[in-house]
């Protein structure tokens, strides 16, 4: 969903509501790594990074930081080293500033930080700092992208049901939902 769909007029909650919504996306991002779904040989898919990036949508760049900060920190233990909480996290940022610096879609900016940025740190970070073999880092940077990308688009559909909301829609400020945003989201969900 394109970041004009959050409108000038962003939020209608109290202060006090923005906090608590945030804390329960944080919380819900945490959650969202510690249910990890494991695939095979210690290869993991989080869904931390859909939270982190509806608070993107939802409130600001700073705040998915914070939201990734948080919901990223379960990787920490469970794979044992800092640079899956890193990517993470700068991912969480990173894609929420595209969204609403250059109004592009979420899935496209989610795809073009983990070409550009995410990837690349992955392989850098990995075959330097954990000396994995060249094949098993190219398998763990392909899997981050595509489930960072897979991530974005459960967040954006997450987005759609909160514009599908009158009381949500006028909470957050969200403008109507448009047609394209829909068959969209529906196309590349399936």
């Amino acid at each position: 969903m394109a970041a004009n769909s959050v409108t000038a007029n962003r939020m209608q909650l109290t202060s006090a509501q923005k906090v608590i919504c945030v804390g329960v996306l944080s919380f819900l991002s945490w959650l969202g790594s510690y249910f990890a779904l494991p695939l095979f040989f210690g290869v993991d898919f989080v869904f931390s990074s859909v939270f982190a990036l509806l608070a993107g949508l939802l409130f600001s760049p700073i705040i998915a930081l914070v939201v990734g900060v948080i919901g990223a920190s379960y990787t920490l233990w469970l794979w044992g080293h800092p640079y899956a909480w890193l990517i993470f996290s700068l991912e969480a940022w990173l894609v929420s500033l595209l969204v609403w610096r250059l109004r592009t879609n979420l899935v496209l900016a989610a795809g073009l930080y983990w070409l550009v940025i995410g990837a690349p740190l992955v392989v850098l970070t990995y075959a330097f700092g954990l000396g994995m073999e060249s094949g098993s880092v190219l398998f763990v940077a392909i899997k981050q992208a595509l489930n960072g990308i897979g991530n974005a688009l459960l967040a954006g559909a997450l987005l759609l049901c909160f514009a599908a909301s009158s009381r949500l829609r006028t909470g957050f400020g969200l403008g109507l939902i448009k047609l394209k945003h829909v068959l969209f989201f529906t196309f590349m969900i399936i």
